[in-house]
């Protein structure tokens, strides 16, 4: 016998479904009967108790003409559902809610006199941040093609420290145990969750001599340092000469030192084509110095991912070839290719056009959605959750892995000026503690080659050990 029974309207049916499995057996772990009904609201009973909860219908009660279009867009917060209410471990006084639908009914007209009502649609709300909705209907980008936070709805209003899904999750559980006290949801348990974009593996080890001048000339004219361009001409000829560890960029010995004295491995995504000579890695993956290095990360027994080139998040057929060398190399290595991890280089992504190119291609998980200049809860949760595509109006068989953190978010300038300090790590570790209070998963990225100086090192190992 199934834990819950859902009563669904026949509009929008496969949305509906998608957002209702995701929330009670994704998250929750629940077994959950969905049937369409000719109703207004959406209705959940149990069938091993009475009592049903009546949610609000708004996001999907949108007329046809109007979706996909921007007045899926709330204009701003409608609302907030105090934490008093209901017993949550919400670390907020409230919750924010919005209003998708103008015309909704905020009590619904066919709720009996005995039922609970639900006042808002935490499935609507879900389905909102969990498939970047707003990002499909809004044309705004950067000049790297990418939705900027700036944008978002989250963005917008300051939301991006919340995992607000999750704390829809939270306040539709509270409703569901005090209609139901039997009910027991799956335990979760936080995880900390490493990874490093292999940009630029060696600094020194593919440069060239003009480039190595050109770089030594910006040390003495605009770093007005000499030490600094002796320094690098130093490490340079002990590189090129084969001491690899002279390389500023190599640093993934030191890496998976500090990966497995946390108890976890790191996973490192390589790029195996250059689509855009000037925003790709200096590398080709068949090099002696990169199998070198891959198959060091493979016998100590970390990961490795497809970085996908600059131009592939809107090219089936690039995908499609970069997918294929990967597979190869993982059979080169003997390492398990079945179940693929992919990451957009410069986090370029399109919905629904990039998720749709990846899981055609045999991409199981995906771990791009963060935004490059503002670090926080892009989709609204620190779980994985597979993705829906809003145009072919299915469930796609590829899981999104939210990206929380990298490390360019936080300390660059021209993102959120954090710099390398104590206020990057309170930032940092206020989105982990959130993860850890809904027993989610903290996802970090730092790139290898952005861990040179004393400085970045003692931040990511703090962030490691927050």
């Amino acid at each position: 016998m199934a834990d819950l029974h859902i009563s669904i309207p026949a509009s929008y049916e496969a949305e509906r479904r998608y957002a209702a499995e995701v929330m009670l057996c994704e998250f929750l772990g629940l077994d959950v009967d969905i049937e369409v009904g000719p109703l207004q609201n959406v209705r959940i009973t149990c069938p091993s108790s009475t009592g049903t909860i009546v949610v609000v219908d708004d996001l999907f009660g949108l007329p046809a003409d109007q979706w996909l279009t921007t007045s899926c867009l709330p204009d701003a917060v409608s609302s907030y559902w105090s934490c008093d209410t209901h017993p949550t471990n919400i670390p907020h006084d409230s919750v924010p809610l919005f209003r998708f639908n103008k015309h909704s009914a905020r009590e619904p007209a066919d709720a009996g006199a005995h039922e609970t009502v639900l006042p808002f649609d935490p499935f609507g709300h879900a389905f909102f941040f969990l498939t970047r909705l707003d990002e499909a209907v809004t044309p705004t980008r950067d000049q790297f093609g990418r939705h900027p936070a700036s944008a978002s709805t989250a963005g917008r209003l300051g939301l991006l420290s919340r995992p607000l899904v999750n704390e829809y999750l939270e306040i539709l559980w509270a409703y569901l145990k005090q209609s139901w006290p039997g009910l027991e949801r799956c335990p979760r348990h936080f995880r900390l969750i490493a990874s490093h974009d292999v940009d630029i593996p060696f600094l020194h080890a593919f440069t060239s001599p003009a480039r190595l001048l050109l770089s030594c000339g910006a040390d003495v004219i605009r770093r007005k340092s000499v030490a600094a361009a002796f320094r690098r001409v130093h490490a340079w000829t002990k590189t090129r000469l084969g001491d690899t560890s002279a390389d500023p960029a190599n640093t993934f010995s030191w890496i998976m030192d500090a990966s497995e004295r946390q108890g976890i491995r790191s996973d490192f995504y390589f790029l195996v084509a250059r689509t855009n000579r000037s925003k790709d890695g200096n590398y080709e993956i068949s090099h002696p110095l990169i199998e070198a290095l891959l198959e060091e990360i493979v016998v100590r027994e970390h990961g490795i991912g497809l970085h996908t080139s600059y131009e592939t998040y809107r090219s089936d057929a690039q995908v499609k070839h970069e997918v294929g060398v990967f597979r190869r190399l993982c059979e080169k290595l003997g390492v398990g290719h079945d179940f693929l991890k992919s990451r957009q280089h410069w986090l370029r992504w399109e919905t629904p056009t990039t998720p749709a190119i990846l899981s055609a291609n045999g991409v199981c998980e995906d771990s791009t959605l963060a935004y490059t200049e503002h670090a926080g809860f892009r989709c609204g949760t620190c779980y994985d959750y597979p993705f829906f595509d809003l145009v072919q109006r299915r469930r796609l068989d590829l899981r999104e892995r939210p990206l929380l953190v990298m490390d360019a978010s936080i300390t660059e300038p021209h993102t959120m000026n954090l710099g390398l300090g104590a206020a990057a790590l309170d930032y940092i570790r206020s989105i982990k503690n959130e993860c850890r209070n809904y027993s989610g998963d903290f996802t970090l990225l730092w790139h290898n080659s952005s861990l040179e100086s004393v400085d970045q090192r003692r931040l990511y190992l703090a962030a490691l050990n927050a």
